[in-house]
């Protein structure tokens, strides 16, 4: 199963630049190669392969190091490394959209078709929207609730507001019958060639007995297979060789609704300042 990668989308590149979560793009022969500040005047490269520009570009933006990663699916014979910071979790859980909706139904978990029957049964429902706001409002519950970082708002918002007139997100809400202005739970996706992607999730933990984030889900899935998406992509899961891994919650949710395990190859590094690199790697201060 071949997942597209979104950063090596020319309209997904422009998002990361209008949120200025990258600083800079470089485009050579129509590999993306993404500029993140790093501390000071200092910076990371960021693509999905080796590139003969790639010196001359971290000269140009004082690159410490290049990180590479792709979605390629690793090979049995291949190392693993745990060393190199991700963007992209190299373990990841992705549905054929190939399969039948009874199909995909049939090789989930049995409780995640509960939930989802347990969803429909409260009467919740589900919207495409562009209240990015309001999905914000649920995540930061979400964040504090389970202690993770989120972006800013406009992050969300330049997200939406880029990508969904491209056909290359969209924001989904659920709502309660009884609340049907207030959303009580969210996702925002992504679609770049022909994988569907649940980038963000969040849901509002006084009403997580109706199980909207798993209707949200099911909904999201079905809408990508009706235009003809191939996959969906969950977006990493947790390394099954890392039992502290800060994904192993969000994994088991996953897990529920079936899907192929798959992992990608290795990250790797290529440095160009080893001095300051081994610097920051004993100080800890490699982070993106």
């Amino acid at each position: 199963m071949n997942i597209s990668n979104p950063f090596q989308d020319k309209d997904f590149a422009q998002y990361q630049l209008n949120c200025h979560k990258a600083q800079a793009i470089e485009i050579v022969n129509d590999q993306i190669i993404y500029v993140f500040h790093l501390f000071k005047k200092y910076t990371i490269l960021y693509t999905d392969k080796t590139n003969p520009e790639l010196n001359a570009i971290s000269q140009k933006h004082n690159a410490v190091y290049t990180l590479i990663e792709n979605t390629n699916p690793k090979q049995n014979n291949q190392s693993t490394n745990h060393k190199i910071k991700e963007i992209i979790p190299r373990h990841t859980r992705a549905i054929d959209l190939k399969q039948t909706e009874d199909q995909i139904l049939s090789n989930m978990h049995s409780k995640g078709r509960y939930n989802i029957r347990l969803s429909k049964k409260h009467g919740i429902k589900i919207k495409e929207s562009k209240d990015t706001k309001s999905f914000y409002k649920i995540l930061q519950k979400t964040a504090k609730r389970d202690n993770f970082y989120i972006n800013p708002l406009p992050h969300y918002q330049e997200m939406v507001n880029h990508l969904q007139p491209k056909g290359k997100a969209k924001l989904f809400l659920a709502y309660h019958p009884d609340q049907p202005n207030q959303p009580i739970a969210g996702i925002i996706n992504t679609y770049i060639k022909d994988t569907a992607t649940y980038y963000y999730g969040a849901s509002d933990h006084d009403y997580r007995k109706y199980m909207a984030p798993y209707l949200l889900q099911w909904h999201a899935i079905k809408d990508a297979k009706s235009n003809n998406y191939q996959i969906y992509d969950f977006l990493g899961i947790a390394d099954p060789n890392q039992p502290k891994d800060p994904l192993q919650g969000v994994s088991s949710f996953k897990r529920k609704f079936g899907g192929q395990k798959i992992q990608f190859e290795d990250s790797k590094i290529i440095i160009h300042k080893p001095l300051l690199y081994s610097a920051l790697k004993i100080k800890k201060l490699l982070k993106i």
